[in-house]
């Protein structure tokens, strides 16, 4: 049976030392024998925030209005994650929409236009 790993900062260094050495946007240093050091990391805390909406097939205009209301919203109560549906823009499931080349030009305005709140 293996031994019980002697602390999270350790099993979080002996993580980063093989995966990628970056921790919420900081490089923790290595140590003399090559192990990345967690000890003197501080972490940062992200606030996610999981937006539920309703989108309505084809609705480019108003599935917008309610992403940029899920976003501010999200944003004033101090996220800087947020996750949202899939197809949230286009509404699911888009089916032949998707077979026209202006809804696939309005749906990149749209995605353009909602990345000014983003």
């Amino acid at each position: 049976m293996l031994a019980p790993p002697r602390s999270v900062s350790h099993v979080a260094s002996r993580i980063l030392s093989h995966a990628g050495s970056v921790c919420a946007g900081y490089t923790a240093p290595k140590r003399a024998d090559g192990v990345r050091d967690m000890d003197d990391v501080q972490p940062q805390v992200w606030r996610m925030a999981l937006g539920q909406v309703n989108a309505t097939i084809g609705d480019l205009a108003g599935n917008v209005a309610l992403l940029r209301e899920n976003i501010l919203r999200a944003r004033a109560a101090g996220a800087r994650i947020i996750a949202l549906p899939e197809l949230a823009l286009t509404g699911y499931p888009p089916e032949d929409l998707l077979l026209r080349t202006s809804f696939l030009s309005a749906a990149r305005a749209a995605l353009e236009d909602l990345l000014d709140v983003a």
